[in-house]
């Protein structure tokens, strides 16, 4: 295993690997971060930059947020409910960590948009888990639809906008998520 070199450090959490940045661990591709955890999102601190934005207020901005924010609620549940069948405690803890970071992320957009609740997600069951695998699988294709969905949104919005980095911001942070479900799949199909 080779440390990927960073400048400030995170602790890591649930496994054995090279101390990794946040910005390393949301942006480095798949092949490049061992199976890495971090103990705290920095996605709550860039949405607070949002806050001021005079464009925060528009209402094109408050209806990108109510999607993005449907979406996050969805991965929440599904994520919550790849926890809940995991098969071990290593699964159990990075999904936990995973599940925390997208209610962290939800907040802040909820926060963003003065809204106390979230919209239901009517197209998740939140009826508990199955099988692991299961769970997994569906946690894992929840977040594959909200990055197609939310790409498509991103690309519509002018470059520099402040919805286009809200957006991006929560795309880095489901792509992320998204590469630890396929990391925990990948140990589990290979035994």
């Amino acid at each position: 295993m080779v440390p990927v070199p960073v400048k400030g450090f995170v602790r890591r959490r649930f496994f054995r690997v090279p101390d990794v940045d946040l910005a390393t661990y949301l942006t480095a591709r798949a092949s490049e971060l061992p199976e890495a955890m971090i103990e705290e999102s920095a996605f709550p601190g860039r949405v607070e930059r949002l806050r001021d934005d005079p464009e925060a207020s528009s209402p094109s901005f408050q209806g990108v947020l109510a999607v993005t924010l449907s979406f996050v609620e969805r991965v929440h549940v599904a994520e919550r409910h790849a926890a809940a069948a995991a098969l071990s405690l290593a699964q159990r803890e990075s999904l936990a960590f995973l599940v925390g970071e997208v209610n962290a992320t939800s907040a802040a957009l909820r926060g963003l948009g003065g809204r106390e609740s979230a919209p239901s997600a009517p197209t998740v069951d939140d009826a508990g888990p199955g099988s692991w695998w299961y769970a997994l699988a569906e946690a894992t294709q929840t977040i594959e639809i909200a990055v197609d969905r939310l790409s498509a949104v991103v690309a519509t919005q002018p470059k520099g906008a402040a919805v286009r980095s809200l957006v991006t911001e929560v795309l880095r942070v489901l792509r992320a998520h998204h590469r630890v479900l396929m990391g925990e799949a990948t140990r589990w199909i290979e035994g």
